[in-house]
C-alpha cells in the first residue's frame, strides 16, 4: 500500500493536473486533504471558477480573504463572476483587492451581473478595466448598464482590453452612454448583444469594434412574444450606420422582433463586403435584401420579416428570384438558402425550382412539411 501511495505521489505534476481537471468540487476537496502535492493540484480546481455576490456575503468575504493571502489560490482563478447591486461598493469592494495581484494573462472569463439601474463604477473601472483581470480576460459577459456618463478613464488615454476575444452583453432599451467610446476592444472577434429594444449604446459599441469583429448576434426580446418592438427612423439610421462599418464581419445574425419590417439590413448589406453567413428574421429586412445581398454570402437563413403577432407576407419569396438570377450570372456566391417560415406553397415550389436551376440548395418549412405528409 505504501508503495502505491509513493508511486502516486511521484506522478509528474502535468499528469496530476490533467487528472484533477476532471474532478468536481466535492472530489477535489477530498483530494486536497491527502498530501501537499494533491492540495496544490486541488486548488486549481477549487478556485478555477469563483463567484462573489452580496447575496452570499459571508462566503464572498471569506473567499476574498483567502484569495488575498494565498498566492496559489489566487493564481488558480480563471473565471470570475460578480453580482453587482446598489451596495456592492460598500460590502464587496474592500474584499476584492486581490484582483490587482493576479498575473497578466491569467483570467479567461469575467461575468458581471448588474442588478441595479446604475452600475457600480468603482468596481468596474478600478478592479476590472484597470486590473490584470480586465486586461487579460478573453471572454467578458455583462448584464446591466455597465457605464454611465460619470465614467472617465484616468488621463487622456482610453482603456484597451487587448486580449478580449468574445463579449456577451445585455442592454436596457434606450440606454445611452458615450463612455463606451472610451473603452477599446482591438481584438474582439465575437459579440452577442441582447436587449428588448434599441439603445444608442448599441451603435456606439458596434463602432468601437468595427475593425476587428467577425461574428455578431443582435437579438431583441420582449416579455410578450406577440408584442413587437418599434424602431424610430433616427434610431434605424444610427443602427444601420453602425452595422455598415463592420467590413470584416463574416457572420451576422439579427432578430429585432419588430412589428413592421425595417430596412436596417437592406441599407447595411452593400457595405458588409466580407459577409459569408446571414441569419435574419422578425422585422430586420424587406424584400430589397435579395438584391443587396453581398456577393460573398454563401448561406442565407430567413425567417418572417415581422413579429409573430402581426400580419406577415406569406408570398415573400416571390421576390427571391433576384437572388437566383444573381447566382446564375456569377454575381453572387450564394449556395444555401433556408427559409424558416410558412409561405405560400405554390410560390415556394416555384422558388425551389428557380434555386435548383441556379445551383442553390433551398430548404423551407413548408416544403419539409409537404414531404413528410407524402
Amino acid at each position: 500500500m505504501m508503495d502505491d501511495l509513493s508511486s502516486i505521489e511521484h506522478l509528474p505534476v502535468e499528469l496530476l493536473n490533467e487528472i484533477f481537471d476532471h474532478l468536481d468540487t466535492s472530489a477535489a476537496l477530498s483530494c486536497a486533504q491527502v498530501c501537499r502535492l494533491w492540495l496544490a493540484a486541488a486548488r486549481r480546481v477549487l478556485y478555477r471558477r469563483i463567484e462573489l455576490s452580496h447575496q452570499d456575503l459571508d462566503r464572498s468575504v471569506k473567499l476574498g480573504h483567502t484569495l488575498l493571502i494565498c498566492t496559489e489560490a489566487r493564481h488558480s482563478v480563471r473565471h470570475i463572476k460578480i453580482t453587482v447591486d446598489a451596495h456592492t461598493d460598500d460590502v464587496l469592494l474592500p474584499h476584492l483587492a486581490w484582483i490587482n495581484d493576479v498575473r497578466e494573462g491569467q483570467i479567461q472569463k469575467v461575468v458581471l451581473d448588474d442588478n441595479t439601474s446604475r452600475p457600480s463604477l468603482p468596481l468596474l473601472t478600478s478592479l476590472l478595466l484597470k486590473s490584470p483581470a480586465g486586461r487579460s480576460a478573453q471572454f467578458l459577459q455583462l448584464y446591466g448598464s455597465f457605464f454611465d456618463d460619470d465614467f472617465h478613464p484616468s488621463g487622456t488615454r482610453a482603456i484597451e482590453l487587448q486580449n478580449l476575444r468574445r463579449m456577451n452583453i445585455s442592454f436596457a432599451p434606450g440606454y445611452d452612454s458615450p463612455s463606451w467610446m472610451l473603452v477599446h476592444f482591438p481584438r474582439l472577434l465575437m459579440l452577442d448583444i441582447k436587449s428588448s429594444g434599441y439603445s444608442p449604446a448599441m451603435s456606439v459599441l458596434l463602432r468601437t469594434v468595427s475593425t476587428s469583429l467577425q461574428l455578431l448576434w443582435l437579438t431583441w426580446r420582449t416579455g410578450n412574444t406577440d408584442m413587437g418592438t418599434s424602431l424610430q427612423p433616427c434610431d434605424q439610421a444610427s443602427l444601420t450606420g453602425a452595422l455598415s462599418a463592420l467590413t470584416r464581419l463574416l457572420s451576422l445574425s439579427v432578430d429585432l422582433n419588430l412589428s413592421q419590417p425595417a430596412a436596417v439590413l437592406d441599407d447595411a448589406m452593400p457595405h458588409l463586403v466580407s459577409l459569408k453567413v446571414l441569419t435574419c428574421c422578425r422585422g430586420a429586412f424587406s424584400e430589397v435584401l435579395f438584391s443587396r445581398l453581398p456577393p460573398t454570402v454563401v448561406l442565407l437563413m430567413l425567417g418572417s420579416n415581422t413579429n409573430d403577432g402581426f400580419p406577415r407576407d406569406n408570398k415573400f419569396l416571390r421576390h427571391g428570384w433576384i437572388a437566383a438570377a444573381r447566382v446564375r450570372s456569377g454575381e453572387s456566391a450564394l449556395k444555401y438558402l433556408w427559409y424558416f417560415d410558412h409561405g405560400d406553397a405554390d410560390i415556394e415550389r416555384e422558388f425551389a425550382e428557380e434555386c435548383q436551376n441556379a445551383g442553390i440548395d433551398f430548404l423551407s418549412v413548408g416544403l419539409l412539411m409537404d414531404s413528410n405528409q407524402d
